[in-house]
């Protein structure tokens, strides 16, 4: 919890009373293994993209994924119409919904290469905090943009313009001479995106904007130690919210409200 050394044989740590055995320590243990918080997302990610792809039929694992049926994007936890009214837990289960194999695909890609690094220098608990909550902001923002009925929208992206901003928002914080290359970097990035896949420009400026922030937060804290624990009850929470929002998706009642649409237009 604190960093300090400790005797193999000592029950509670020295420095911060805190317990070297049981649930805590096993709490503790999990989020010390590398890289843990990105190997959860991405496996969710998958997971739930295989989901889709069993539910909706083989276009829903075509290159770019379209045209995806309704109903298994409405139970895989996409954003579709006024469904954020009624079910707002989308806001959360949206992030880790994929539209095709290729946006999944540089998806994963892009986490892996932006977030291992990130997560080793905040540590799990702080990053998948981060991870969260820019890719709900960013979904509020699409939401703000498109109004109460917005079109079909899903990915991680958002959140990973959070952690592009994260590293702008560290390295302003630090007043380094680096951070107008690696703006740049990260629009030539935006701008792939753009080309590439059909792109919610809300939801990635919303994910940047919450993401510099939590950057300057971040670099700026005093003693990241003694928060340590906050945060990892604050990062097992999201993951719970998580797989709670994903399991409600899945129960959704709008499931079957979504397959008699497509039926009576003839999916």
């Amino acid at each position: 919890s604190c960093g300090k050394l400790n005797g193999a044989s000592e029950s509670r740590c020295y420095a911060c009373g805190a317990a070297m055995s049981g649930p805590s320590a096993w709490v503790n243990s999990l989020f010390e293994r590398p890289a843990i918080a990105c190997q959860f997302i991405v496996a969710v990610c998958a997971l739930d993209f295989v989901l889709m792809s069993i539910t909706g039929g083989v276009q829903n694992v075509s290159l770019l994924g379209g045209p995806i049926q309704l109903a298994s994007l409405v139970q895989a936890g996409g954003i579709v119409g006024g469904l954020l009214s009624e079910e707002p837990w989308r806001y959360l289960s949206a992030v880790y919904v994929h539209l095709g194999l290729l946006h999944v695909g540089m998806n994963m890609f892009a986490l892996l290469q932006l977030g291992r690094s990130a997560e080793q220098f905040l540590g799990s608990a702080r990053f998948f905090l981060l991870y969260t909550v820019t890719g709900i902001v960013g979904f509020v923002a699409s939401r703000f943009w498109y109004g109460p009925v917005s079109p079909a929208t899903a990915g991680a992206s958002g959140a990973l313009f959070g952690l592009m901003g994260l590293q702008i928002g560290i390295l302003h914080a630090r007043k380094d001479p680096r951070t107008k290359g690696l703006v740049l970097q990260q629009l030539a990035y935006a701008v792939a995106f753009a080309i590439l896949l059909p792109i919610n420009n809300a939801a990635h400026l919303g994910g940047f904007v919450t993401g510099w922030a939590f950057g300057r937060l971040f670099y700026l804290e005093k003693s990241p130690h003694k928060h340590e624990k906050s945060f990892r009850v604050a990062a097992l929470v999201c993951v719970l919210l998580t797989l709670a929002s994903l399991g409600l998706s899945i129960t959704s009642p709008f499931v079957e409200q979504a397959r008699l649409i497509e039926r009576m237009r003839g999916d």
